[in-house]
């Protein structure tokens, strides 16, 4: 598999917003706190020693050429991301639980939701501990986060119009 690369002109610059939301467990690093090795706005103190994990993580701004500056997790109060298990996450900043329902972001994130899912795959937002399920129709809590939770999204066409509804199980 190729390497996940940045879109040219793009950078982290001052954002460390990936070093907050997500957990590092080889550094006992839980999600939604600041890494011990962070310095938020400049970047990370260990570069050149950071984990796997780090070096290859690019969040979905740096590779997305359509997502504008507003994306910029730093601006956004989020880091959106596909996720091995086929899902589209949506981590935010607890001290920013609302920052997704914000405009520009969730009319967007919307329109998002619906192209992925006629792709199979389901958008998330990780609002720990809940886990909240994204349709162009509907935010549904389908769990918690960290339990896997069991759901199914189902899509209905009548008379041309779809529309999608989550199924908790």
């Amino acid at each position: 598999m190729a390497a996940i690369e940045p879109t040219p002109g793009k950078s982290c610059g001052s954002c460390t917003m990936c070093c907050k939301v997500y957990p590092v467990p080889v550094l006992s690093k839980p999600a939604g706190q600041w890494c011990k090795h962070c310095k938020p706005g400049q970047g990370c103190g260990i570069w050149l020693e950071r984990p796997e994990f780090c070096r290859d993580f690019y969040c979905r701004y740096m590779v997305d050429p359509a997502l504008g500056p507003e994306w910029k997790p730093d601006t956004a109060k989020f880091v959106m991301n596909y996720q091995p298990n086929g899902t589209f996450a949506i981590s935010l900043d607890p001290g920013h639980r609302m920052a997704w329902k914000r405009e520009p972001y969730y009319a967007q994130l919307k329109r998002m939701s619906g192209v992925l899912l006629e792709q199979g795959i389901v958008m998330y937002v990780e609002d720990r501990p809940n886990l909240i399920i994204i349709t162009p129709d509907d935010d549904v809590i389908a769990g918690k986060v960290d339990d896997a939770p069991q759901y199914e999204v189902f899509k209905d066409v009548r008379a041309g119009v779809v529309s999608w509804r989550v199924v908790l199980k």
